[in-house]
């Protein structure tokens, strides 16, 4: 949470159940501080600055329902009550419900307008609301309230960043750490900052420096991987591509997805017009596709990599370990293909290996879909997209295995055969839905 003891006033102070609450949120001990409010609560059940504070612990413990159920008591009991609204729209931000959080946070403005936490919360929320330039009005307001405030200057980085605007991002983020060199955002801040420049080196000296002052800054962690991955000279231009995209407007975005769809079979036919170009426009394909399946299977291979790191198998989380792993188990089969390619130099098992490329690819990104229905949908169609691709490429699967007769020859022959091909000649089709349907559910974030 944003919120720390020094920010709650005289907020619940009628008992020693609540004179302990805030010692406790002091140490960062959010269970324990639960334990006294509810003791607190026996005793006055009527306090909404209570039901405030239990939602900083419900907060902070990951338990976002619990904590919106309080704040909305705390509002109840005490309409009146800015820290009350504006712990509703700390926990509805992190349901992902943001238009309910820009309400909640309009309303703590409203009642405490010369409070600049509250800005720094209304930046978050446009941040997260794609809307960069509102996002830096917000934290340049917060700042004209208190121009050293952290948390006001943290997201003005975060929004010149995204607006392409990097010396100034880097000036503030230097204004920042001189401000305030014991606080963990603001290290693991710069460290993107300097991510964004190219320069991982730096960077992950200060994702470990926000890690050694608070070794649960998940921020931190997640830019500790990033830069790990980023001393590789290939994950590092994807990198930069990555953000680049992500500085792109909505509209963008999907167009440039389309193209990476559409775009090879609209080149191709230009080129198939003049033989001069036609080798070039092959070559320009086979490189650009390649890069392609590299935006998709790049994280998650990364990770993979990581996972032989002495430093990085440390680094992922549990997501990432999971879809490194579940990558190492697709690629045994264009692996396998290319072996049965290199030993027959039958070309059912070059195109079967490319078809198995691009089911590594749906493999890849599927922990990239927030979890919830989003990720099982996506575990639907990838297993879909595998069970196809097992069919079309039965005659590779099948052929080693009625040769060494662990299959009866009958398996090679009508109908098995003619049921491959329509399954290879339907698969682009099937692939092309599939994987249109995988990048609205990597874009889809889920409202709890």
């Amino acid at each position: 949470s944003d919120v720390c003891s020094s920010d709650l006033g005289d907020a619940s102070l009628m008992t020693i159940h609540a004179e302990r609450t805030h010692v406790l949120l002091g140490q960062g001990r959010f269970k324990e501080a639960k334990e006294e409010l509810y003791k607190h609560l026996q005793l006055l059940p009527d306090d909404g600055g209570a039901h405030a504070l239990l939602a900083i612990c419900d907060l902070n413990l990951d338990l976002l329902k619990e904590a919106t159920s309080h704040a909305e008591k705390a509002i109840a009991l005490s309409p009146d009550f800015a820290l009350a609204h504006y712990m509703l729209a700390q926990t509805l931000l992190g349901r992902n419900r943001l238009p309910e959080a820009e309400r909640a946070v309009n309303e703590a403005i409203r009642l405490e307008p010369h409070e600049a936490t509250h800005f720094a919360l209304l930046a978050a929320i446009k941040m997260s609301q794609r809307k960069f330039s509102d996002a830096l009005a917000a934290a340049d307001a917060g700042l004209a309230l208190d121009p050293t405030d952290t948390r006001c200057i943290n997201q003005r980085a975060n929004a010149l960043i995204m607006l392409n605007r990097k010396a100034e991002a880097a000036a503030t983020m230097a204004g920042a750490l001189a401000n305030s060199p014991d606080n963990s955002m603001t290290h693991a801040n710069q460290g993107y900052t300097l991510l964004h420049a190219n320069d991982p080196k730096k960077a992950i000296v200060h994702f470990r420096e926000a890690l050694r002052l608070d070794p649960n800054n998940e921020f931190a962690k997640s830019g500790v991987v990033e830069a790990l991955k980023a001393r590789n000279f290939v994950y590092r231009l994807l990198l930069q591509y990555f953000f680049w995209v992500s500085k792109l407007p909505q509209w963008a975005q999907w167009s440039l997805l389309a193209a990476m769809f559409f775009g090879p079979g609209l080149l191709r036919r230009w080129g198939s017009q003049s033989p001069a170009t036609e080798m070039w426009v092959e070559l320009f394909i086979g490189v650009y596709l390649a890069f392609v399946a590299m935006t998709w299977l790049g994280n998650a291979a990364f990770n993979l990599m990581l996972r032989f790191d002495k430093d990085g198998r440390y680094a992922l989380n549990d997501d990432q370990i999971r879809g490194a792993n579940l990558l190492a188990v697709y690629l045994v089969m264009p692996i396998a293909m290319l072996v049965g390619f290199a030993l027959t130099g039958q070309p059912r098992y070059q195109w079967a290996g490319v078809r198995w490329v691009l089911v590594c690819m749906s493999a890849g990104a599927l922990f990239n879909c927030d979890k919830g229905w989003p990720r099982w949908a996506a575990v639907v169609i990838l297993g879909i997209l595998t069970v196809w691709c097992l069919g079309s490429s039965w005659g590779a699967i099948a052929y080693p295995l009625v040769k060494y007769g662990l299959l009866p020859a009958v398996v090679m022959s009508e109908p098995w055969l003619a049921i491959a091909t329509w399954l290879v000649q339907k698969f682009f089709y099937v692939y092309v839905a599939a994987e249109l349907a995988m990048l609205y559910l990597m874009r889809v974030r889920v409202r709890t």
